[in-house]
């Protein structure tokens, strides 16, 4: 496994993990019985969006030089 993939791995489980500051602001304006649905929606969706997004870039940085 290259560099490249690891680094967009851990960008996908960081980004996913991340999503509790969102919920965490949907629980402050009261929907706090919500939290646990909301974050695990949330982080569900994200990993599969950066995941999405993994398999598109890194062909792309294969042609691309995103470096410079």
């Amino acid at each position: 496994m290259s560099d490249q993939w690891i680094r967009y791995i851990t960008l996908t489980v960081v980004f996913a993990l991340s999503m509790f500051t969102t919920t965490t602001t949907i629980v402050l304006v009261g929907a706090d019985a919500a939290f646990l649905p909301i974050y695990l929606s949330l982080a569900l969706s994200e990993f599969a969006a950066m995941t999405l997004g993994m398999f598109i870039m890194y062909p792309l940085s294969k042609r691309i030089d995103f470096d410079h």
